[in-house]
């Protein structure tokens, strides 16, 4: 009796394991040959065949719905019937596996149709032109790198703010033990201040600068630093500035406060070297020859508060060690004196230019014709008065010799054409270097 023929269709979605390759292929597996019955029906194989895969489009179709892909079945299985173990690969990727089992009788062959493919969130994307991507472009990396940034400056506000009270008291602890050298302190940098910037006051005022202001000031400071050295002092400044100390042990904080105390009081020294210099009349010191002798006012002191603080730091890292350990402090001072020896270099150099300078003596310019007069005109560009003592510079500009030296002790240009006229005027108009010298 003829049995027959079956057609199932088991459509199933398996997950796509690691090791399985991302490309689809048709697999052919042959099932057991069986013995044709005597009466069979007379379609061959292939029309078969494309019966079965009319019926059974619509349903492999269904299954992949889920998952956006469109499969044509035809595109898949040639006209020509496979022959056994053949495969044939198609290069599609699909998200998930559907396997359509095909039974097409006892006798028949069963034929399994297999969709292979990676899942949608392993789906390698295709590189677009003219995107990167490194993971230093990726804008994902970014933002976590700033957020981790973020955190970590939180952290550290958190932690300040949670020591906050121990740094406060620490600091007021520092204050109310340092209140003497403060106190000292605050008293000759604000008299410094105060005469420096007198001075270059006057000093540009020149014949109308203030004698009895410049008076007052030489007392006031000099009454200031006598005061400081008996009262906060306790006796150890004023030896100290003239390089004759009388050292006790110390620490670096009694250090720094002898030599910041003892600079200061040499800068107010010098501001009163200098008020003294405007006070002169003209006819001992011309103004136009002052800028000179406040440059070598300046890189004198400059020197001499360079090499002040030698004594007191190589006694400091002498005297730190004892027994063996002499040996640390030899080395320590070693370093002192070379990191010293280049700064003392500086300093000398400043004094050789200021020496030279103040031995030249160097004509602003010549003195000018009278047509030349004619054409300049009737009074000079800087006070608008008549002119005095008329000087013509390279640039062809005339001035009043003492109107002009004031100019140059602030400028090294022309006031009009800015042609340079003279080197760097620094330190010719009375000023006193801010900088402090600590070691």
């Amino acid at each position: 009796m003829a049995q027959p023929n079956q057609v199932t269709v088991d459509i199933e979605d398996d997950e796509p394991a690691e090791a399985t390759p991302r490309h689809n292929a048709l697999h052919r597996l042959d099932s057991v040959s069986r013995p044709a019955p005597p009466n069979r029906n007379n379609l061959g194989l292939g029309d078969r065949l494309n019966s079965v895969f009319r019926e059974i489009r619509p349903l492999v179709e269904h299954a992949r719905m889920g998952n956006n892909a469109r499969l044509s079945l035809p595109t898949w299985l040639p006209r020509n019937t496979p022959t056994t173990h053949q495969i044939v690969e198609v290069g599609l990727q699909r998200p998930q596996s559907s396997i359509a089992h095909v039974n097409l009788g006892p006798s028949a062959q069963t034929y399994v149709v297999t969709e292979r493919g990676t899942p949608p969130t392993q789906r390698p994307q295709p590189p677009s032109h003219g995107v990167s991507n490194s993971a230093t472009n990726d804008p994902n990396f970014q933002s976590e790198d700033g957020t981790q940034q973020v955190v970590d400056v939180r952290a550290t506000l958190n932690l300040l703010i949670r020591y906050a009270p121990f740094y406060f008291l620490l600091f007021i602890k520092f204050m109310y033990d340092s209140r003497e050298g403060i106190f000292t302190f605050i008293i000759l940098f604000c008299t410094f201040t105060h005469s420096n910037s007198l001075v270059r006051r006057e000093h540009g005022k020149q014949m109308n600068r203030s004698i009895l202001a410049l008076l007052s000031e030489l007392v006031f400071t000099s009454s200031c630093i006598v005061v400081v050295h008996f009262l906060f002092g306790h006796g150890k400044l004023l030896p100290n500035v003239v390089m004759f100390p009388g050292y006790t042990e110390l620490d670096v904080w009694e250090l720094l406060w002898l030599v910041v105390l003892t600079d200061l009081i040499v800068k107010i020294i010098t501001v009163d070297i200098k008020i003294l210099v405007t006070m002169m009349p003209a006819f001992i010191l011309p103004f136009q020859k002052r800028g000179k002798v406040y440059l070598f006012t300046e890189a004198v002191s400059q020197l001499y508060r360079s090499l002040l603080t030698i004594q007191p730091w190589v006694f400091y890292l002498l005297l730190s060690y004892e027994g063996s350990e002499k040996m640390v402090g030899m080395f320590l001072t070693s370093v002192y004196v070379i990191a010293k020896f280049i700064e003392v270099l500086v300093r000398l150099r400043l004094f050789k230019n200021a020496t030279w300078t103040l031995l030249q003596s160097v004509n602003l310019g010549t003195k000018p014709t009278c047509e030349q007069l004619l054409s300049a005109g009737d009074s000079c560009p800087i006070c608008h008065d008549d002119y005095t003592t008329p000087v013509r510079l390279g640039c062809s500009h005339i001035f009043c010799e003492l109107c002009i030296s004031a100019w140059l002790d602030r400028e090294h240009t022309c006031p009009l054409c800015r042609a340079k006229v003279a080197d760097e005027p620094t330190w010719r108009d009375g000023s006193t270097t801010y900088d402090f010298q600590l070691y």
